[in-house]
């Protein structure tokens, strides 16, 4: 079962209507478009990334494992680049990523990933950009549950 939404995904590049046009779907091979059915699982929690996903149609949940039970963290639309962050940092996934509906993807393998970005210096202020997206609805969604928290019935504010 879906949990509620529980903080923002450092897994995905937000691209389409909040940043520029993805540029790695423009540069890489249109041939490699995988569709997926839904319930396909991407990569898992705790995995090694072996590269980067472009999402160019169809939706993929990002979960983690809450003490025995799924959280949705995120949902991913089209033109979004999952598991960007875990091989920029040379980490494991922070979540696993299902297919929601149908979607077709392009795998890009992390040497592809790193050839594209030296061959392309602009695209990493396009990925830098959409990290930085993605800090800032993290940020977000921790004011809003430390105001929720706050403004509880009952509770007290510890500032004075």
């Amino acid at each position: 079962m879906m949990g509620e939404i529980e903080t923002a995904s450092f897994e995905v590049a937000r691209f389409g209507s909040e940043g520029p046009p993805c540029p790695l779907a423009a540069l890489y091979d249109p041939l490699a478009v995988q569709t997926v059915a839904p319930g396909t699982i991407l990569f898992r929690e705790d995995e090694k990334p072996n590269g980067v996903y472009v999402l160019r149609s169809g939706e993929v949940d990002l979960v983690q494992d809450r003490t025995g039970r799924e959280a949705r963290i995120d949902t991913a639309r089209p033109d979004r680049i999952l598991g960007l962050s875990a091989v920029l940092t040379f980490r494991n996934h922070h979540s696993t990523a299902v297919a929601r509906t149908r979607a077709e993807l392009s795998l890009i393998p992390e040497a592809d990933l790193r050839r594209l970005v030296d061959e392309h210096p602009a695209i990493w202020f396009a990925l830098l950009h959409q990290l930085s997206q993605d800090v800032m609805h993290t940020y977000d969604v921790i004011r809003r549950d430390f105001w929720r928290k706050s403004a509880t019935p009952g509770r007290r504010s510890s500032q004075r």
